[in-house]
C-alpha cells in the first residue's frame, strides 16, 4: 500500500481556496485541464503555503505541455512539504524520463524515506545502479521489495542474476533458494539452483541438486533435460538416457521425452537405436 500525502481527512483549506479545489477537480474529471489550472491557481493565491495545491497546479501544467513550468511547481510543492509523495512522484518521473538521473535518483531515495513499500521508486533506483555498476546498492533495493513481501518472480530473478554476475554465489543460491519456499511449484527456481552449481564449475553439486529436485518433482521436465545435458557434459549418455527412458515408460506416447531419448541415442552412437525411436514417435 502506498503512503498517503493526508494523515486525517481531508487537508484544511481558507474555505475560498476549498471552493476552488472542488471546481478544478471538476475540470479535471472533465479532462478541461486549462479550466482546472486557472481554478487551481485560483486557490493558491487563498492557500499559498499548500503543497498539494501546488501539486493539482502541477499537474495541469504538465497536462497542457508545460513540463517545465510544471516542473517549477513540484519544486515548490516538496520546499513546502518535503513529504508530500505525490509531488516527489511526479517528479521523479519527470527527471528521469529528461534524462536528469542525479535528480530523479535524489527523489527515488526520498520517496523511498517516505513510503518504504513503494516498488516503483525501488525498481528505478535498482536499475539507475544497475546501469552505473553499483551492484550493492542496486541490490538493496531489489532485497527491500523481498522482504516486504512485495517482489515478482522477476524481481528475485533479477537479483540473483546480479549477484551471479558479481560471483557471489552463495548469495545468489539463498536468493533463489528463497523464491522456492515461497514457490515450490516454480521449476524456474530450481533451474537457477542448478545453474549456479555450473556457473561454479561443480557439475558434481548440479547433478546432485538435481537429482534430488527429481525425486521430489519427477514432473520437472526442465530439470530432467539440464541432468542429462549436465551427464552427457560429464560423459555418463547412458545415465542421461535413463532419465528420459523412465518417462517413456510411464508414457510411451510422450512425443517431448521420445525425441530428447532419441537424440540421446545419436549421441551415444546408437543411430539404429535412434532412428528405431524416432520411427515410432
Amino acid at each position: 500500500m502506498r503512503a498517503q500525502n493526508h494523515k486525517k481527512g481531508a487537508p484544511s483549506y481558507h474555505p475560498k481556496a476549498a471552493e476552488l479545489v472542488i471546481q478544478g477537480a471538476i475540470y479535471e474529471l472533465e479532462e478541461r485541464y486549462d479550466k482546472a489550472l486557472d481554478a487551481y491557481s485560483e486557490a493558491l493565491i487563498y492557500a499559498p503555503n499548500s503543497a498539494s495545491i501546488c501539486y493539482a497546479v502541477a499537474k495541469n501544467y504538465i497536462m497542457l505541455g508545460k513540463v517545465d513550468t510544471g516542473m517549477q511547481m513540484l519544486e515548490r510543492s516538496i520546499k513546502l512539504d518535503s513529504n508530500y509523495v505525490d509531488s516527489q512522484r511526479l517528479l521523479a518521473a519527470l527527471y528521469h524520463r529528461k534524462g536528469d538521473i542525479e535528480a530523479a535518483e535524489k527523489h527515488y531515495l526520498q520517496i523511498v524515506r517516505i513510503d518504504p513499500s513503494d516498488a516503483d521508486a525501488h525498481l528505478s533506483l535498482a536499475g539507475i545502479y544497475q546501469a552505473r555498476k553499483e551492484y550493492d546498492k542496486a541490490a538493496v533495493h531489489y532485497q527491500a521489495l523481498i522482504d516486504q513481501g512485495l517482489a515478482s518472480a522477476d524481481i528475485y530473478f533479477k537479483l540473483g542474476e546480479l549477484y551471479i554476475e558479481q560471483e557471489k554465489y552463495d548469495a545468489a543460491e539463498q536468493v533463489f533458494e528463497s523464491y522456492i519456499r515461497d514457490n515450490p511449484q516454480d521449476e524456474r527456481g530450481y533451474l537457477a539452483v542448478g545453474a549456479i552449481y555450473i556457473a561454479k564449475k561443480d557439475t558434481t553439486g548440479a547433478i546432485q541438486w538435481y537429482r534430488k529436485t527429481l525425486q521430489e518433482n519427477e514432473g520437472f521436465m526442465g530439470v530432467r533435460d539440464e541432468l542429462a545435458n549436465t551427464l552427457v557434459a560429464v560423459k555418463d549418455v547412458n545415465g542421461a538416457i535413463q532419465l528420459f527412458e523412465e518417462v517413456t515408460r510411464n508414457d510411451s506416447l510422450d512425443l517431448a521425452a521420445n525425441i530428447r531419448l532419441g537424440d540421446l541415442y545419436f549421441t551415444k552412437g546408437d543411430t539404429s537405436k535412434a532412428l528405431d525411436i524416432y520411427a515410432k514417435t
